[in-house]
């Protein structure tokens, strides 16, 4: 029997609309500290901003869409950005300058880094390419996707690069071995649809979110994966009793172990949903007194007590969970939805 349950509201304690947000999107954002983050916008700069919405710094380099936003937690100064101008930059956020600049001859849509090698890879649209952090190219993989690489992610404990792309294709190679091509390939998992967003958690899983607006979790060291219904969109829309537009992304807190997906509606409101044991449950909800468009990007604090949102309104929400007197808790049924077994064989 499915039981009705009180929802936590998280309630936007900031919300930043100034000359720089207010007439374009919010396209990416992430957190540098619990105090700090940054955002991309459709206007081709990066912002700054303390976690109380004081504008900090600005970033201007890019000449096309930026595609994505990267910082290393080891690095308190300095994050990366791709953009679809072809260049990845290293900026220095004591100096708010770029540090350095790699100018390449096709679009960039996705960047990873591995601290323990010292490398950086890019996802161009059928290519990845390896750097070292002066600059230099190290090597390049270029058989291996035949559309969009819209993710690129280092395994932080095996070192090992995994990749995916338009194609559908999670591809895994083993830099310890050495950087080209022949020698770091080590296999290739069909998920069967165009990749979007792609991450890891655990020790050995990840999840993926596709373009047709689905979620796909898996185990990398059993090359197994499982997909959700086609009509996935639709369920999550019937438990948490909205018309969902899109999937936004999954976070991983690392200390509760637990994996959150964000959707958005098209009034921007944002749901969010807990996935454990391969089952969904609506877990809590952002409300649209936030935003009134699409949400496209979500950002969570490292102490996990801020949630930052962005998207087509050209606002910035800031949440957290201090209780507003004049709303009510969320009353709604909790159903849970199974994904199906898959095997990439």
């Amino acid at each position: 029997m499915l039981k009705e349950e009180e929802l936590p509201l998280w309630f936007p304690h900031t919300k930043i609309t100034t000359e720089v947000t207010k007439t374009v999107s919010i396209l990416d954002s992430t957190c540098i500290s619990n105090s700090e983050f940054i955002c991309a916008t459709s206007d081709f700069r990066i912002s700054a901003y303390t976690i109380d919405g004081r504008l900090i710094g600005q970033f201007v380099g890019h000449t096309d869409r930026i595609s994505q936003i990267y910082h290393y937690e080891g690095f308190s100064h300095l994050f990366y950005s791709t953009s679809e101008d072809g260049t990845l930059c290293t900026w220095d956020t004591r100096l708010q300058k770029v540090a350095q600049k790699i100018i390449t001859d096709s679009p960039l849509y996705s960047i990873g880094y591995c601290p323990d090698l010292n490398l950086l890879a890019t996802g161009s649209e059928s290519n990845i390419s390896i750097w070292d952090l002066t600059g230099n190219k190290k090597g390049s993989y270029e058989d291996i996707h035949t559309g969009e690489v819209t993710g690129v992610i280092f395994h932080p404990r095996t070192k090992a690069l995994y990749t995916c792309g338009l194609d559908g294709l999670l591809s895994e190679f083993d830099c310890t071995l050495g950087i080209s091509e022949d020698d770091t390939y080590v296999s290739a998992m069909n998920l069967e649809q165009p990749l979007a967003k792609f991450g890891l958690f655990g020790s050995s899983h990840f999840y993926a979110l596709s373009t047709n607006e689905t979620l796909l979790i898996g185990n990398l060291s059993e090359d197994k994966f499982k997909s959700f219904p086609v009509n996935f969109r639709e369920l999550l829309g019937e438990m948490g009793e909205t018309n969902i537009s899109s999937l936004i992304d999954c976070k991983y807190l690392k200390r509760s172990e637990e994996l959150l997906l964000f959707t958005t509606s098209l009034s921007g409101r944002v749901d969010i949903f807990k996935i454990n044991d391969f089952e969904v449950t609506i877990t809590a909800r952002l409300p649209e007194n936030g935003h009134n468009d699409v949400v496209r990007t979500v950002s969570v604090t490292p102490n996990r007590d801020t949630y930052i949102t962005g998207g087509d309104d050209g606002v910035l929400c800031i949440w957290n969970k201090t209780p507003d007197r004049n709303q009510k808790q969320l009353k709604i049924v909790r159903p849970k939805i199974h994904c199906k077994n898959f095997s990439p064989y």
